[in-house]
């Protein structure tokens, strides 16, 4: 199957070079013409978003992008961490099945070296391939296969913008935006896919002055330095329970987002002074949310090791040609959905493996849904699996056999575990969960032997 998909991907480069002998001024009018760019804001919970729920004006610009086209309602990432996040959002295959489940290190294999990626697709397609990448989770080793052009930023350079990573090699919003419009203005003539990995907003949560607008009187004064033991003042009460220090944290989270927001702003703007707003597809989304203590379960409260929906939900919005303008879907879909939507918006077929759908029945009104079941898995703290329709969503744990289920619609909090009391629904959750784990390999004593 590999070596057919190999091939798959190699006919594509055919049909570049053939494109590439065609006069130009027929080029023009192919669908090579529509430019992608694909942004993701790390770490940014969907609930949080103010078009999608959030009463606070945390994302004028994100606002701005779904009015302009379509944004979802009910999307969700399929790993509440970085790395298999990204490598599924590339791949179009869950973690289990591409193969990034856990902490990797320099040298360690990563996704199928004959697994396509999106930018090796987009680039047997004719497309100049550029990627903008602010964290070395997600970097040139796990997400680099495909791209021309590969910015994570200078070696050793120091970061002087406000949220001080120190001598890391991180490009953060301010720079990387200024480092992509003469990349823009370079390549505005020929078709291209663009990947943007903006680190914000994850923690720590330090947002400037002017862009710290959400404060109420819990601790005005303090911020947060994540885990930082000297001055991670606010993790420790949040961790013994002290309420204002949660609000607080949700303050900075939501001047984060804020933050990050006005850059994405810049980058559209930019599009339009440039003229190519009318045919570039822009799609942003984000890896994984953050739990922010909003459950008493999650052993785990200020990170994203669970999978609960604070960490799973996660923003889909795009905007481009052909696309209805201000339009919200609330059929389920999933982070492996993503590649195949955009490279059919695209006039691309996937691959042929892929396990996600494209949303363009959806987005078209042509169908009412396209997922009936979605999965989520996670395995570096315990091996969690997950399923869910649009009503309900089951949670195993491999190791300890736990088992919750929850009704989403009645219980979005995930507080009340109906596990024991809705046979029918858990029988059909689980038969379809270990149907899927089967067909992806990801047995406990699979992903224990690793």
């Amino acid at each position: 199957m590999r070596s057919y998909i190999r091939k798959w991907l190699l006919s594509g480069m055919l049909i570049a070079g053939m494109m590439n002998a065609v006069p130009g001024n027929l080029r023009a009018q192919s669908p090579l013409r529509l430019n992608v760019i694909l942004i993701s804001l790390d770490q940014l919970r969907a609930d949080q978003v103010h078009c999608l729920g959030n009463p606070r004006l945390t994302s004028p610009n994100l606002d701005r992008l779904a009015e302009q086209g379509v944004r979802f309602s009910h999307f969700y990432t399929v790993a509440p961490w970085t790395a298999p996040s990204y490598s599924s959002l590339m791949t179009s295959l869950y973690p289990s099945l591409h193969g990034v489940t856990l902490m990797w290190r320099p040298g360690d294999p990563l996704v199928n070296a004959d697994t396509p990626m999106l930018a090796e697709i987009f680039k047997a397609h004719g497309y100049h391939t550029a990627a903008f990448v602010n964290n070395g989770v997600a970097g040139k080793a796990l997400t680099g296969r495909g791209f021309d052009e590969y910015d994570q930023g200078q070696p050793n350079g120091q970061v002087k913008d406000i949220t001080q990573r120190g001598g890391e090699a991180f490009n953060l919003a301010p720079e990387t935006t200024q480092r992509l419009m003469p990349w823009l203005d370079q390549h505005r003539s020929e078709p291209f896919f663009l990947f943007v990995l903006y680190l914000e907003p994850h923690s720590p949560y330090n947002p400037p002055p002017e862009d710290d607008i959400f404060k109420t009187n819990a601790y005005p004064d303090e911020t947060n330095t994540g885990y930082d033991l000297q001055r991670g003042h606010l993790f420790r009460l949040a961790m013994l329970g002290d309420q204002q220090a949660v609000q607080r944290l949700y303050d900075l989270y939501d001047g984060k987002i804020h933050f990050v927001d006005r850059y994405v702003g810049e980058l559209m703007d930019h599009l339009k002074q440039i003229g190519l707003s009318d045919n570039t597809l822009v799609v942003l989304t984000s890896d994984h949310g953050e739990m922010l203590y909003s459950h008493p379960d999650d052993f785990l409260t200020f990170d994203h090791r669970s999978l609960y929906d604070p960490v799973m939900h996660v923003p889909l919005i795009m905007a481009g040609p052909g696309l209805p303008k201000g339009k919200l879907v609330d059929a389920l879909a999933s982070n492996v959905d993503t590649a195949p939507t955009i490279l059919n918006l695209a006039g691309i077929a996937p691959p042929p493996d892929a396990e996600g759908h494209s949303l363009v029945p959806l987005i078209k009104g042509n169908v009412k849904a396209v997922n009936k079941y979605i999965y989520g898995e996670e395995d570096v703290m315990a091996p969690l699996r997950s399923v869910r329709t649009d009503q309900y969503k089951l949670i195993e744990d491999l190791w300890t056999g736990k088992i919750q289920l929850f009704d989403m619609s009645n219980d979005p909090g995930e507080m009340h575990d109906l596990y024991g009391h809705v046979s029918a629904v858990q029988a059909d959750l689980l038969h379809h969960l270990h149907e899927w784990i089967v067909k992806n390999n990801s047995s406990i004593s699979g992903r224990t032997a690793q």
